[in-house]
């Protein structure tokens, strides 16, 4: 018997709470859906990171996400159009002009 209450599926992800542990929400990330630096779970054929968080810090970052620009412009997901380098650049040169205190 499953002790997993879902709160949201899809085909490379499974968001859900332990329905003994109050303490902590749970992300599973599969296939193209994630990348990481650490492999929890790897073989030949899939790659598998389930992470438990904290529910306090899931909430900060849930509220942060709902306020950023990014989530406030979904247009931007996955938008390829390249950074402007010159502004960078130009960001830079203001940083190292600046007197240091």
């Amino acid at each position: 018997m499953s002790t997993k209450c879902t709160i949201g599926y899809g085909d490379s992800h499974h968001l859900y709470e332990e329905c003994f542990d109050p303490d902590r929400i749970y992300l599973l990330l599969e296939g193209s859906a994630m990348t990481s630096q650490l492999e929890i779970a790897r073989d030949e054929k899939e790659h598998r990171l389930t992470v438990g968080i904290d529910i306090a810090i899931w909430r900060q970052i849930v509220e942060a996400w709902l306020k950023s620009h990014w989530a406030q412009h979904p247009e931007r997901d996955y938008d390829r159009t390249p950074p402007d380098l010159d502004a960078l650049e130009r960001f830079f040169e203001r940083l190292g002009t600046k007197e240091s205190p």
